[in-house]
């Protein structure tokens, strides 16, 4: 039946598309609104698969720059701030963007902003917190050369094999002693919102109580 279709079109579409950021920087999908319109069923002879036309509406989650948000945060190292909304987990306030003074305590993994009257003020884990936005980043997607050779082969006109290996092996093994940074991680991600506390009314509520 006609409500089975739609049903069927619906769940389909919220698997292929919910929670997904939608290149190149449409922003993340947060569910899908509506279906405005199916065609009809084309069936593929082949392997009896059906294939449909379908106009549906998306809403999406891609603040505008000088956004206020309200979010909550997630956790802290040297580099920043990530604050989490709940639906997205990507948002992070790098640490030139915090109210100056600002030194940042390893111990607790936080940031401790000192104000002009001497007052020392943290910004804890779970605080809730608005925030402006500054920008949106989304990663590129990579295009695949075919005739390119793969990365693990090289050659060189000097040297051994397996010296370069060792090389290599000795690099894998600093870089994964030495913790990566929150920004450094959230740009790995295909969608990453860039943020300040440093303005009146922004940081954790607390302070302005």
């Amino acid at each position: 039946t006609h409500g089975n279709l739609v049903h069927e079109v619906m769940t389909h579409l919220l698997a292929e598309y919910c929670n997904k950021v939608i290149p190149p920087d449409y922003g993340l999908c947060v569910t899908v609104s509506g279906i405005d319109h199916i065609g009809d069923a084309r069936i593929f002879m082949e392997d009896g698969s059906t294939d449909l036309n379908v106009e549906f509406r998306l809403i999406l989650f891609k603040p505008y720059n000088n956004q206020v948000i309200e979010g909550e945060i997630a956790t802290s190292d040297a580099s920043g701030i990530r604050v989490s909304l709940g639906f997205f987990e990507q948002l992070f306030i790098p640490h030139t963007h915090l109210p100056k003074p600002c030194h940042f305590d390893p111990a607790n993994k936080t940031w401790i902003h000192e104000t002009s009257y001497g007052e020392q003020l943290e910004f804890e884990k779970d605080d809730i917190v608005k925030l402006k936005v500054t920008k949106t980043v989304f990663k590129k997607q990579e295009s695949i050369n075919p005739n390119a050779p793969p990365k693990n082969e090289h050659k060189t006109e000097h040297g051994n094999d397996d010296d370069d290996e060792d090389i290599d092996l000795e690099h894998k093994q600093k870089q994964q002693q030495t913790p990566t940074l929150l920004e450094k991680r959230l740009l790995t991600q295909p969608m990453v919102v860039f943020a300040s506390f440093d303005g009146p009314g922004l940081g954790p509520s607390d302070f302005w109580e």
